[in-house]
């Protein structure tokens, strides 16, 4: 961005800069988690599932990303 200015940078930089900010906040990630759980609660109403979730699912935030799950040190 610095490269084209303030003005010119929001223009090319866009899509870098949503990005960026998707990275920071996780909003579209949380949309699609929600939209999941809410096509899985229209099912189970309209009885096409047993259950609206899995049993062995992690609890909404408890779930911890292993970041160095292919790497480990031994």
């Amino acid at each position: 961005m610095e490269a084209y200015g303030a003005k010119l940078g929001r223009k090319y930089c866009d899509l870098e800069h949503r990005d960026f900010r998707e990275c920071l906040t996780g909003e579209k990630q949380k949309k699609r988690a929600e939209a999941i759980a809410a096509q899985r609660r229209k099912l189970y109403r309209e009885g096409k599932l047993d259950k609206p979730f899995l049993e062995d699912h992690p609890q909404p935030g408890h779930f911890q990303t292993d970041h160095f799950q292919w790497n480990k040190i031994h």
